[in-house]
């Protein structure tokens, strides 16, 4: 597209039941609006409270009715936005150990939130109100500590899932308000992305393509082997980022992988979703990925939004094809872009990496 664009990334998505994503930026402190369908992009402003230069304010999105909820990462604040009335409101977060928020999850009215150092907050949406969850805060510390800097974490649609590399999981089921400690084997020490499946879990691991399905309860294990015919050999890091369910079956969005996969299960094995390399076109190619930041399924596709990448894969179930759609706004329809062009380059974060342009650079020497 060229530089008449400007590419925004995204840190935290939602999708509503007209097919609009609702996007708070990876950069730029930017609010935007794609619609899956006829695949329009808008820029609808920036957050309240925080500043143009503020990257990644937000972690999680979820649609309740009309208002979209961004839940924080790196500031203070959930930021509601009623797509009727067009406006933001903001709730103030209680002060409380951590430096920033993990992803947030949706249970009915409720929406949960957990700190980096094991504090889980409870924002009732009904009631405007946030508390702290005392119970379930306890525990969750308890394993953080005992984890100490050694501990990662996942989170799906009923909860979270915590795990060390002494071979620890914590599940966190905030639908059924439950909490289970399992022990699994030690030889799979190095769990990097999880998802609870009904009663079993599906991990990615650290450096390798295959994917572990396991069922604590009968304690059985599965591995689904990776083809090396599609994706990176020897990962140095974590193949996979993002996992979601739909209509029964498992998707992965790929991180250092070379696709994004679907699990077959009566088949038992994984199954790409493109049969291309898809490369960061932003970062070039030294540098594997995009990494995608969300997932999310409608009208029988899935839709991977991209963090800092240029472009939206969107998969039809249907066809059982997917095409790359790009994720960029004209630069004359951003109404605050010099304000933005001037708040990049005053803080001195201005790098050729196709954000911006020479173009840009001599109108904010002129500026």
């Amino acid at each position: 597209m060229g530089n008449n664009y400007l590419y925004f990334g995204s840190r935290a998505s939602t999708i509503d039941n007209n097919n609009n994503l609702w996007i708070s930026s990876y950069f730029y402190n930017g609010f935007l609006k794609i619609n899956v369908d006829s695949l329009d992009v808008s820029y609808i402003g920036m957050f309240p409270d925080n500043d143009m230069k503020n990257q990644r304010l937000h972690l999680s999105a979820h649609t309740h009715g009309t208002e979209i909820i961004f839940t924080p990462y790196y500031c203070n604040n959930i930021h509601i936005y009623d797509t009727y009335e067009n406006k933001f409101r903001i709730v103030k977060l209680p002060n409380i150990d951590g430096k920033s928020f993990l992803a947030s999850i949706n249970i009915e009215d409720k929406i949960y939130l957990l700190s980096d150092k094991g504090i889980l907050l409870c924002y009732n949406i009904k009631e405007g109100t946030i508390i702290v969850d005392q119970k379930l805060s306890e525990k969750i510390t308890d394993f953080v500590e005992k984890a100490g800097d050694r501990w990662t974490y996942s989170d799906d649609e009923n909860g979270y899932t915590l795990y060390d590399r002494n071979s620890n999981v914590l599940r966190i089921d905030l639908k059924k308000y439950l909490v289970a400690c399992h022990r699994i084997k030690s030889e799979y020490n190095n769990l990097e992305i999880a998802y609870c499946d009904d009663n079993t879990f599906w991990f990615s691991m650290e450096g390798e393509q295959n994917l572990l399905n396991w069922n604590p309860v009968n304690n059985q294990y599965y591995l689904f082997e990776g083809n090396n015919g599609w994706g990176k050999d020897g990962f140095k890091f974590n193949p996979y980022n993002k996992i979601g369910k739909y209509n029964d079956t498992v998707y992965f969005t790929n991180y250092h992988a070379g696709t994004p996969i679907r699990i077959d299960k009566v088949n038992k094995k994984i199954v790409p979703l493109t049969d291309k390399f898809v490369k960061n076109d932003i970062f070039g190619e030294n540098e594997v990925g995009p990494i995608y930041s969300d997932i999310h399924f409608t009208d029988n596709k899935v839709i991977m939004v991209p963090c800092y990448g240029k472009k939206l894969i969107i998969y039809d179930f249907n066809s059982n094809e997917s095409k790359e759609v790009e994720f960029a706004i004209a630069k004359d329809k951003i109404n605050s872009y010099r304000e933005i062009m001037k708040a990049t380059f005053d803080e001195g974060v201005y790098e050729s990496r196709e954000f911006f342009g020479l173009n840009d650079l001599i109108r904010y020497m002129l500026y």
